[in-house]
């Protein structure tokens, strides 16, 4: 079957050309086509996994960003209240 394939790409079979049938075409031709459709499809996979681990990411981010803005809001009320307890006993 790999020779079909090697071959198709000149004489579409083991045979001379003028003496190939259909189905030895046809067999060279689709293995070269499930060829290039997995070389197509590594990268494909690549950049799914890559989307996957990047949406985790942003999700870790976005948690840890929400979390840092709570702790400044509660500063900002801390440094706020120490303010309006200084101006009163002042």
């Amino acid at each position: 079957m790999s020779d079909l394939r090697k071959l198709s790409k000149e004489t579409y079979s083991r045979k001379s050309e003028n003496t190939a049938s259909y189905d030895e075409i046809k067999t060279g031709c689709l293995q070269r086509i499930a060829d290039s459709l997995e070389k197509i499809e590594k990268p494909y996979q690549n950049l799914i996994s890559d989307y996957e681990y990047l949406k985790e990411v942003n999700a870790r981010l976005r948690d840890s960003n929400d979390k840092l803005m709570n702790q400044v809001k509660a500063y900002k009320g801390h440094i706020t209240r120490l303010k309006r307890k200084e101006v009163s006993n002042g």
